[in-house]
């Protein structure tokens, strides 16, 4: 029997909201979206009648667009908004303005969409704004990231460009999505062998069991930018504004061996005798880009003690964006 090979098919773009300069994003291996029609759907209901009398929908109709992809050389982080420095400065200036469209397209059954490729259908997602973003690193796995798109339109059409999936507050269509032969892109990491990845934490979170950076074995380490948004609707607006929600609380987990502890005493924060330090966080692969955690503090720590296993600590850091001016803490892209 035979089996159909369907990956090679599909391609995933992204486009500014204004229609201009879009690309596709590189080594992309998920995609799904959630359109939640119901959600934005009102009932209407009269006495005498057990069946709605009809139905009225609000101006969005929420979507939830993920994309998940091998991290490579800062291609994808770049096309989405996420520049080299604090990820979240653009949002920060400009959360309407840095709007996309996310879009998949599909191309003929056996084509590859590496060679002779073109495009027989695609459906785009208007006034996405990425919602979150994290990037895990991990021994033996190829280094990871995952991207969470709230968009507020989907429009679909068969051929390779959709048209008006974006519009502005006169209502007017504007942008679209087109789709072109895909490229690979830069990619030179594969699985991570141990000495592959660095994990470097600085003096201050108090709190925290690691003596040294150098004493930590480290199994895997994941970064999370969260940037929630909060739709406004406003009359004589055909579009919702996406306001972002503060503070951004940009975390970083790591799981390692211990090899020693620290002088620690949580009696002293507890009193109120000493306060909380902060510490910065370097995460750096070969092949992939790094993240540094700046101005984060312990949240969490755990450990794991077995007679015949490694002794295991689990620990969460934090750092806190309160406000657009806010950019010297945060999760920073170093490449």
């Amino acid at each position: 029997m035979a089996t159909r090979i369907i990956s090679q098919q599909k391609a995933v773009y992204v486009t500014p909201w204004d229609g201009s300069g879009g690309s596709d994003l590189k080594r992309v291996d998920t995609f799904s979206a959630d359109t939640d029609v119901a959600s934005a759907r009102e009932d209407v209901r009269v006495f005498g009648q057990l069946a709605r009398l009809g139905v009225q929908y609000g101006s969005e109709i929420p979507c939830t667009v993920s994309v998940g992809y091998h991290l490579n050389d800062g291609t994808n982080e770049t096309l989405i908004g996420l520049p080299v420095g604090n990820m979240a400065s653009l949002f920060l200036a400009d959360p309407q303005g840095t709007e996309l469209i996310v879009g998949a397209a599909v191309g003929a059954e056996g084509e590859d969409a590496f060679s002779t490729w073109t495009a027989a259908g695609i459906v785009g997602f208007g006034n996405a704004a990425v919602s979150s973003y994290s990037a895990t690193f991990a021994v033996g796995e190829i280094p990871r990231a995952d991207v969470e798109f709230s968009a507020s339109t989907m429009k679909a059409s068969a051929g390779s460009t959709v048209a008006g999936v974006s519009v502005n507050d006169l209502n007017a269509p504007v942008g679209g999505l087109s789709a072109t032969q895909p490229s690979s892109g830069n990619f030179a990491s594969l699985a991570l062998k141990p000495q592959d990845i660095s994990v470097t934490i600085s003096s201050g979170a108090d709190g925290e069991l690691i003596s040294s950076s150098t004493e930590l074995c480290v199994q895997s380490a994941t970064v999370e930018l969260p940037l929630g948004r909060e739709s406004v609707e406003c009359l004589g607006s055909s579009r919702p504004l996406k306001y972002i929600e503060f503070p951004i609380n940009a975390t970083c987990s790591i799981t390692a061996n211990m090899q020693e502890y620290s002088d620690a005493d949580l009696t002293s924060l507890a009193l109120g005798t000493k306060d909380a330090g902060t510490c910065d966080i370097t995460i750096q692969a070969a092949g992939a880009i790094g993240f540094e955690l700046r101005g984060a503090v312990l949240d969490s720590q755990s450990i794991s003690i077995g007679l015949d296993d490694a002794e295991t600590i689990e620990m969460t850091f934090s750092a806190q964006i309160g406000g657009a001016s806010n950019v010297d803490v945060g999760l920073f892209r170093l490449s």
